[in-house]
């Protein structure tokens, strides 16, 4: 457990803004502002989330499949963590979050990882160690649940 910096509504409601700004556009607007300061809370929760690791992976996870936004949920809920970890001074792992995670986040937002298995593969990139071989062989079985997986071309 530690000192957690956390982040506000008016944090998250600007980086959504900013989001579909750069991101070159989307269908703008909050489904659910509700839900959305719940998670902000719930997260400082250090029975359920007392780690950094516990409380990004909630975070992350959550704003992905959530769908608190009208467009942009997978990209909005990487911003969130990178900023998570930014303001937690974990620059390194704030700076690389987006690009680490972007292949993971379609497959959460997909329903082909879970929470748990989301949560090794946070806690080993900002931590920047590989994926040990059983949290590989997960990954590469939840990803065979997308329609995009063949067994073709292996």
């Amino acid at each position: 457990m530690g000192d957690f910096t956390y982040l506000t509504l008016k944090d998250i409601l600007t980086y959504y803004r900013e989001t579909i700004d750069q991101s070159g556009g989307g269908m703008f607007g909050i489904r659910e502002q509700d839900g959305i300061e719940k998670i902000l809370d719930f997260v400082q929760n250090d029975m359920y989330y007392p780690t950094l690791e516990d409380k990004l992976t909630y975070l992350v996870y959550a704003f992905c499949t959530g769908h608190y936004f009208a467009d942009g949920n997978k990209r909005i809920s990487l911003v969130i963590g990178a900023h998570f970890l930014i303001k937690n001074k974990r620059g390194w792992a704030g700076f690389h979050f987006l690009p680490y995670m972007e292949a993971y986040i379609w497959h959460v937002a997909a329903g082909n990882i879970e929470k748990e298995l989301f949560g090794k593969i946070i806690h080993a990139v900002i931590n920047r160690k590989e994926l040990d071989e059983s949290t590989k062989l997960e990954v590469i079985n939840s990803m065979k649940k997308s329609p995009l997986y063949s067994e073709e071309g292996e």
